[in-house]
């Protein structure tokens, strides 16, 4: 039984103080237990949207593609399959393919770089890296395993890499960008160094077709049209043509396109300014858009690959965004362009709360059609063709 106090004997006043307990204390009205709870979601919050673009270049700036760079326990991380995507043999000297077994953790790397081949072996958890015929490689940070999806520490790539195909790869000393190793002698690259060594193609050059604007007929139809890269990110810059420049002046094409027949288009930015996906994904959120179309251009060491590249992220929504994907595809083959589709685990599209595509309008690495998108007819028709495209989709 506690014990009682005796009454106080003096006839002065006092106060009593305040009861220490945390629910009873409070800042302006407001729970301190509540403010704690509060800044503690805040900061997870913040910690899970904390997100950034890691670009990946050839020695001689060369772009290759992006990899969504994620912090992970104070860690540098990059999704395993976002690095297959952009390392893949074609656009870059590597090629990278891996295999992953769930139910033990087991990871399975196989590189690639003209002759050279090698396999690495890991688990989720655990630092170490073995590689066939070599020592193994102990890194800082184990790869690990969010919902199914594997990340793998940055420095997989900068560590393992060159022991295993001898192929250098390095991170800047900001965290922004991987170089990866050199363009051989022999292989063909585009003079990027002089913006002024093309001239427009003219207008009787421009294969592509006008398309008249129509009204969508699914009244709900509210497109987001994310223009790609953006302030310090340029994306690819070749051949007197820059990626986020050109990006931004097709996006405000689409929506004045889409505009001139009442349909509904926003943009994520109409500036030049930098965003993260998650800010990107965030203003389409917002706007409640029903669709969300990210716009970006191409690059390759192959001066001959040419063409758009269409790819859906196979999300949840995953039958909707292929139908979105073929209604665009059929919109741009119509109007003369030519180009492919795909399905990939995209930064740009992942996680989005809406049917999402990825167009890589072109290929700035291509001469022939450098020359086409310096002429405004392009963009024009191309956005005649995407919004074509949009206004017939359906969900």
């Amino acid at each position: 039984m506690a014990r009682m106090r005796k009454p106080a004997t003096t006839t002065t006043t006092t106060r009593r103080a305040p009861s220490r307990s945390v629910r009873h204390l409070k800042v302006c009205g407001v729970p301190t237990g509540l403010l704690r709870v509060g800044t503690l979601l805040v900061l997870l919050l913040a910690g899970a949207a904390r997100a950034e673009i890691l670009s990946v270049m050839t020695s001689n700036g060369l772009a290759i593609g992006q990899l969504d760079k994620q912090y992970i326990d104070g860690g540098a991380y990059v999704a395993a399959e976002d690095v297959r995507r952009v390392f893949d043999g074609v656009n870059g000297p590597v090629e990278f393919r891996y295999r992953y077994t769930p139910a033990v953790g087991k990871i399975t790397v196989q590189l690639r770089a003209e002759s050279a081949r090698a396999t690495a072996r890991c688990r989720v958890g655990d630092t170490a890296v073995e590689i066939a015929g070599r020592d193994p490689v102990t890194l800082t940070q184990p790869p690990v395993d969010r919902d199914g999806v594997v990340w793998l520490p940055v420095e997989f790539l900068t560590l393992v890499t060159p022991v295993t195909v001898q192929v250098p790869v390095l991170l800047d000393m900001g965290g922004t960008r991987l170089t990866v190793g050199s363009v051989q002698a022999d292989e063909t690259v585009p003079d990027h160094t002089s913006p002024d060594v093309l001239e427009a193609a003219p207008d009787v050059d421009v294969p592509y077709k006008p398309t008249p604007a129509r009204r969508s007929a699914w009244s709900q139809l509210r497109v987001m049209v994310d223009a790609g890269h953006g302030g310090s990110d340029e994306g690819v810059s070749l051949n007197g043509l820059t990626e986020k420049t050109l990006a931004l002046e097709l996006a405000r094409e689409i929506a004045n396109v889409a505009r001139s027949v009442g349909g509904l288009v926003a943009l994520t930015r109409d500036a030049d300014v930098s965003m993260t996906a998650p800010e990107r994904l965030g203003r389409a959120e917002g706007r409640r858009s029903t669709v969300y179309l990210a716009v970006h251009f191409n690059s390759s060491l192959s001066p001959t690959r040419s063409g758009y590249r269409l790819v859906v992220g196979g999300s949840a929504d995953g039958s909707a965004a292929r139908r979105l994907s073929d209604a665009l595809h059929v919109g741009l083959e119509a109007a003369g362009f030519v180009g492919e589709q795909d399905v990939l685990p995209l930064v740009t599209v992942r996680g989005a709360a809406m049917p999402a595509a990825h167009l890589e309008m072109a290929y700035l690495s291509s001469v022939g059609e450098a020359r086409l998108w310096l002429n405004p007819t392009t963009a024009r028709r191309a956005a005649e063709a995407i919004w074509a495209g949009l206004s017939a989709y359906r969900p």
